[in-house]
């Protein structure tokens, strides 16, 4: 009996032990803020992770590469980029067991020189003035300093009406890191366009209007033959992503951010 007894007891120990070996280890979220995100070269760039998180463990690492060839570890760091392009600084950090996490944000440092005025990625996105629904004057370069997503849709449009909510539950998650929803309705009555937004609960969308033909000129000058059609500009007023909203991801908005 007694041996039965101590095998039990052995089992027990055993079981604990391999329980212990194979428990899951969650690993740690990177995420850092840099400042400036963009200037003239030489840029000096401040970069913080000091929000990374690790739920179950102790963050031992931070890694940083930025992008133009050099790294170096630490928790805050400073890099200066002595030439002028686009930089993903891409952070990893690594938990006291082994378990990495990664966060990229881009850079960007400019020559001096003029950027041309376009719709491709790269290009500085278009200015332009309509009216809110509350009849305020709205400028596109209000925004200069956030990241936008500029969305073309309809409320007629079937497909604009599925994506809008998506467009807004991104809008969300990433609101209180600087990313605004500015829509640019092509509805021919403007109540269509108040009563849809009003249903839906979309009070944080900056949705503008004016009129059918100030609306359709914004829309040819940005090259959108069809809607839905949703840009990504950032901070610096440049686009950095065109397509159709169904098909935006996180990793496209949070580089910018």
């Amino acid at each position: 009996m007694a041996r039965v007894v101590l095998a039990a007891v052995g089992l027990l120990a055993l079981a604990s032990l391999l329980s212990g070996c194979f428990s899951s280890n969650v690993p740690p979220a990177a995420t850092f803020t840099r400042s400036p995100s963009a200037g003239g070269a030489p840029l000096s760039v401040f970069f913080d992770a000091s929000g990374s998180l690790d739920t179950d463990g102790t963050i031992t690492e931070y890694a940083w590469d930025f992008g133009d060839g050099t790294s170096a570890d630490g928790v805050s760091v400073t890099h200066t980029y002595a030439l002028p392009g686009t930089f993903a600084a891409e952070l990893t950090v690594t938990d006291d067991r082994g378990a990495s996490g990664t966060a990229t944000k881009m850079v960007t440092v400019s020559d001096g020189g003029v950027i041309s005025v376009g719709t491709k990625v790269g290009d500085k996105a278009p200015d332009f003035t309509l009216q809110s629904l509350d009849e305020q004057t709205v400028s596109l370069s209000q925004f200069r300093g956030f990241v936008v997503l500029l969305d073309f849709w309809a409320s007629s449009c079937g497909p604009c009406r599925s994506t809008l909510p998506y467009l807004e539950t991104l809008r969300a998650r990433y609101a209180g890191e600087g990313l605004v929803l500015v829509s640019v309705s092509v509805d021919e009555n403007v109540e269509d366009v108040r009563s849809f937004l009003e249903e839906g609960g979309y009070s944080q969308i900056v949705a503008l209007w004016q009129s059918n033909e100030a609306a359709e000129a914004v829309k040819q000058r940005y090259g959108v033959s069809e809607v839905p059609r949703t840009f990504v500009i950032d901070r610096q007023g440049l686009i950095r992503w065109v397509g159709q909203p169904i098909v935006l991801r996180d990793r496209d908005i949070e580089p910018w951010l």
